[in-house]
């Protein structure tokens, strides 16, 4: 099982590499692939791509997006949480936005992740925009020096 879900991610490469070496892209994909292997019914993933740089991050949201889809197929899911709506966007995924420790919205991210919505839980305004390829992207204001957090996180399934 471990070697099927090495190898639907594109890593069975790593196999027989030494894990503290790898990459933090690498690693947070050798860690999908274990909960892949367990054949859980949910997977739960918090803040993935934390600490990847740019590259890894792509790597390891395709590779997500590619499993929740796989999942929802065969009757499973996927939660993940992540303080960066663009990567609600990014995955099409159904949101709950949350906000001093409650629910403030929930639904599929272009119904939720607006620019009042955001604008009201981060605390500063927040413009979301449709790019020339239709990918949609958070642009927080820069202006403020000190904008008031009061996020938690946004959960995706």
């Amino acid at each position: 099982a471990a070697h099927d879900a090495m190898r639907r991610l594109g890593i069975h490469d790593l196999a027989h590499r030494d894990y503290s070496l790898l990459s933090g892209g690498q690693r947070q994909l050798v860690l999908i692939a274990r909960a892949l292997a367990q054949e859980a019914a949910l997977i739960v993933m918090d803040e993935p791509t934390a600490s990847l740089d740019f590259g890894n991050q792509a790597q390891v949201l395709a590779q997500i997006a590619a499993v929740a889809r796989d999942a929802s197929a065969e009757g499973h899911g996927v939660i993940l949480s992540t303080h960066d709506p663009d990567q609600a966007f990014a995955l099409d995924a159904r949101v709950l936005l949350m906000c001093r420790g409650g629910v403030y919205a929930e639904g599929p991210a272009p119904e939720v992740l607006t620019d009042p919505n955001l604008s009201t839980v981060y605390g500063l305004p927040v413009t979301v925009e449709t790019t020339s390829s239709g990918r949609r992207v958070c642009l927080p204001s820069l202006s403020q020096s000190a904008p008031t957090m009061t996020s938690d996180a946004f959960t995706m399934a």
